[in-house]
């Protein structure tokens, strides 16, 4: 879920040849969108940290890591039944994947592709569903359910076209932010949502190198 357009891994141009200098941008650019994030809810007067366990909740801590881990199952296996369904839109989007996201990742460790996916998760869902999702509902025990529909499908449209490659990967990644979006609203736990991404993004980025 993390090649848009304007991603700094998303070039027609050769792989870079500094695999560092390369790991650096990419991790910087999802903190930023985090940072982002956070200012926006700050200028807004929202906590977008809010759904996020404290440091001494061990008991949410523990619950939020466990439930990201067993939602990360039903967004892999959507991925493996739509690949092998040779539908034209995905060949597309996995040709267009590895072109222009895999190729310049080529020479970097597990380590760091798992570091690029967390700070994916950690960035990307404090601004779509920590900021956005969570501003535009507002407190989960007021909100309406029209205020909870026109939450997550604003901010899963936002997500969508920000991952807007192809037709097929904008309707694909929309509905991932609708999936997660819930998530966040069902568990009150930003953790959720967070840890999925993170550990759907790690699971396709060191598989598909492992394919290679």
């Amino acid at each position: 879920m993390d090649d848009p357009d304007d991603f700094p891994w998303n070039s027609n141009d050769e792989p870079q040849s500094d695999p560092g200098s390369f790991f650096l941008k990419a991790a910087g650019f999802e903190l930023l969108l985090g940072l982002i994030g956070l200012a926006a809810a700050w200028m807004l007067g929202y906590d977008a940290r809010q759904l996020i366990p404290r440091g001494d909740q061990y008991g949410d801590i523990f619950y939020g890591l466990g439930v990201g881990v067993v939602a990360t199952a039903p967004m892999l296996l959507a991925v493996w039944i739509l690949e092998r369904l040779n539908l034209t839109g995905v060949e597309e989007l996995s040709r267009i994947t590895k072109d222009r996201l895999l190729a310049p990742m080529r020479h970097l460790t597990v380590l760091e592709l798992f570091a690029i996916s967390v700070c994916a998760g950690l960035g990307e869902e404090l601004l779509f569903r920590g900021w956005l999702q969570g501003w535009l509902i507002g407190p989960l025990d007021e909100a309406s359910q029209v205020q909870i529909i026109v939450g997550v499908a604003v901010a899963s449209l936002a997500f969508g076209l920000v991952h807007a490659m192809t037709p097929t990967y904008f309707a694909l990644a929309t509905l991932v932010g609708v999936y997660l979006g819930y998530l966040t609203i069902l568990t009150e736990n930003l953790l959720v949502p967070i840890v999925a991404h993170a550990l759907y993004d790690a699971v396709q980025l060191i598989f598909a190198f492992r394919d290679d």
